[in-house]
């Protein structure tokens, strides 16, 4: 580890909070951005709802992403800790306002997972080593989010719980994959898992939307007196 310390942006990824949020938000920009385009592509040339329904999905991470990063950009040039401090909760909020959108598309898989029988088929070992990674980022993100619980930095707040979401979606496409797999001979069984583990999915991520909402309202009223840019 020590061995790591001596290249400059390694260290500082290691030690720097906001430099660790900032490149993991780039890096997910990009590949969320790089699906939405092929998913949107592939759904208009096979005539795929469902292709077409994952793009809106992947558009929807895009846009809160790049929504974190030009913001946290632009809130360096203000003049007071309070006057950014007030910037970012807005861009919070605006996170939350957007989860709520995600949440649509989210809602819109997973009707179709449940009536068409659409989904993500990994497979032979791909389905073990997907489910592993799935449980592996689902356990790490919720400990970011308990974390990062208390909006000390909005930025961060905010991508930590975007994480969440995706990793809490992942774990939904894993499950109707796996039930898919493994329960051919319990039709009735599969569509009551999906759709009560769906309908789960949709309450976390609305209450977490409405959570961000209501408490980038509650402290920006305390900062109210301020008039910021943006």
């Amino acid at each position: 580890m020590e061995t790591l310390y001596k290249y400059k942006y390694v260290k500082k990824y290691l030690t720097d909070d906001i430099f660790q949020t900032q490149t993991m938000l780039l890096a997910s920009l990009a590949m969320n951005i790089a699906a939405a385009t092929f998913k949107f592509a592939m759904g208009m040339w096979f005539g795929s709802k469902w292709l077409i329904t994952v793009s809106f999905y992947f558009m929807a991470l895009s846009a809160m992403r790049l929504l974190l990063l030009n913001r946290e950009r632009k809130s360096k040039s203000l003049e007071t800790p309070d006057h950014k401090r007030l910037y970012d909760l807005k861009s919070y909020r605006a996170c939350g306002f957007l989860v709520l959108l995600m949440n649509m598309f989210v809602g819109g898989m997973i009707v179709q997972m449940i009536v068409d029988n659409e989904g993500y088929d990994y497979p032979g070992i791909m389905l073990y080593l997907i489910g592993l990674f799935a449980i592996a980022n689902f356990a790490n993100a919720i400990y970011n989010v308990k974390k990062y619980w208390h909006i000390y930095n909005p930025m961060i707040s905010a991508a930590k719980r975007l994480s969440f979401s995706t990793a809490l979606v992942l774990l939904y496409t894993l499950q109707t994959s796996a039930l898919a797999r493994f329960g051919n001979n319990h039709e009735q069984l599969r569509r009551l898992l999906n759709s009560v583990s769906g309908a789960i999915v949709e309450l976390v991520l609305f209450t977490m939307a409405l959570l961000m909402i209501i408490r980038a309202n509650q402290e920006m009223r305390n900062l109210k007196h301020l008039d910021p840019k943006g």
